[in-house]
């Protein structure tokens, strides 16, 4: 019962205030219907464009993969391969995908140049499905991950572009920061 007359008693002193401020209380009103108005009049005003051919695209849960990753065994690689700290990140990435049902090699190499003649010389590299380079001069194999390191995400163009093979991107000016094709 005292809710019901705390609760009538705000009404009253918010009825009275309104009252006393009866522009403030017409602006409250007249614009929000004024906007709500103007919108509806502009979106009468535009014309709809059908399109006859919209490619619709079927949804598909994100906590799995698509069927094509399930059973192939894939390499994963991260630079730098001499530090604790990158090679845990790569395992726990590893047991991850595991647990997704994906098996993943992980392979470490010392630097980036090491990497980009494993992918350009050996033929195991067409199982490689990406990389990642820890951008940070690890000093010794115990250093801790810096709260902030920039990485370098690489992913390889056959995996994502079926049937695509450009050499441009094998040999840009750029080495490791675009994606790469296998021959």
């Amino acid at each position: 019962m005292a809710i019901m007359r705390q609760f009538g008693l705000l009404v009253w002193k918010n009825y009275l205030q309104q009252k006393r401020q009866i522009l403030v209380t017409l602006v409250e009103i007249i614009l929000p219907l004024l906007f709500s108005g103007i919108l509806i009049v502009l979106r009468q005003k535009v014309a709809c464009k059908d399109f006859p051919n919209a490619t619709v695209y079927e949804s598909y849960a994100v906590d799995r993969l698509p069927g094509i990753f399930v059973m192939q065994h894939l390499q994963l690689a991260y630079v730098p391969g001499n530090s604790s700290v990158v090679r845990q990140v790569a395992e726990d990435v590893r047991t991850h995908c595991f647990v997704c049902g994906m098996r993943v090699w992980m392979r470490g190499f010392e630097t980036e140049e090491h990497f980009e003649n494993y992918v350009r010389n050996d033929p195991q590299s067409g199982k490689l499905l990406a990389a990642v380079v820890f951008e940070h001069p690890f000093s010794h194999d115990d250093e801790p991950l810096p709260l902030k390191v920039a990485t370098a995400l690489m992913a390889q163009c056959s995996r994502i572009i079926v049937g695509k093979n450009d050499q441009s991107l094998k040999d840009s000016s750029a080495p490791g920061r675009q994606m790469w094709s296998h021959n």
